[in-house]
């Protein structure tokens, strides 16, 4: 499926744009790196980067490869290291975090910052509000008020 259009078919003699060159051009210059580390070295808009690399990165005409995977900070997929290089890619050999190796990480950090117990607290008072909102209200009822 072709990718989506404004309308206009492309100009096969469009020439190239030249603050995108600038841009791959400095992309190139400062790798190897993530792409969340090529962002903050170059300054360039993080869309524009990530396209770049991903362009790259494309099969017809590759410039760059993945030669490591490093874990993610947070816990989520691993997050690849791309150099200058026709190679093919490094694999993924990375084990994600479960569900609850993630969830127990966050609550050792809120225990940390005594923060925990505020939360837990936050819990308790909204279980037993909605708790009495559902249960009827016995004594008026038998004193004959409005419940």
């Amino acid at each position: 499926m072709p990718a989506p259009t404004n309308g206009r078919p492309r100009a096969a003699n469009k020439r190239p744009d030249s603050r995108r060159a600038a841009s791959i051009a400095l992309i190139l210059g400062s790798l190897p790196g993530t792409k969340t580390q090529l962002v903050e070295r170059t300054g360039i808009c993080r869309d524009v980067v990530y396209s770049a690399v991903n362009q790259l990165h494309s099969e017809p005409g590759r410039q760059i490869r993945i030669c490591k995977w490093l874990p993610h900070p947070l816990g989520g997929p691993s997050m690849a290291v791309y150099e200058v290089g026709t190679e093919p890619d490094a694999k993924d050999t990375l084990r994600r975090l479960t569900k609850a190796q993630i969830s127990a990480r966050y609550y050792a950090n809120l225990k940390k910052t005594d923060r925990y117990d505020q939360m837990k607290a936050k819990w308790r008072s909204k279980h037993w509000e909605k708790k009495a909102a559902k249960a009827p209200n016995t004594w008026l009822n038998i004193l004959g008020g409005a419940a």
